[in-house]
């Protein structure tokens, strides 16, 4: 997904609203990109049942297959959204602009 180069308040409300928190992609230790492979290559937890410690988000979709990793597109959208509110608060006087270094 490509955002936009300038956007509203409510462009980014209803962008928000359609794009996916999470989406599939890879361990970022491991670049294991199912469970099955995360369970033989990630970090070995010191834990008597044998779990193991991966680089996916424990808030993360788990759909029995694909690990997840967090969605910058989505991030950068709550990050712009989070300004707008700081500055509805008035803890800023400066309302926020959108642009290239929102997506970075």
């Amino acid at each position: 997904m490509s955002l936009p180069d300038s956007m509203t308040r409510e462009q980014a409300v209803a962008l928000l609203a359609t794009t996916p928190q999470y989406i599939p992609g890879p361990c970022p230790w491991c670049k294991a990109t199912t469970i099955k492979e995360a369970e033989t290559r990630c970090r070995p937890m010191c834990m008597p049942c044998g779990d193991y410690e991966c680089g996916t988000p424990d808030e993360a979709p788990d759909d029995g297959g694909l690990l997840h990793q967090r969605n910058s597109d989505y991030d950068a959208l709550s990050g712009y959204l989070w300004e707008w509110l700081a500055f509805d608060e008035g803890l800023t006087d400066t309302p926020p602009t959108w642009g290239e270094d929102e997506t970075a």
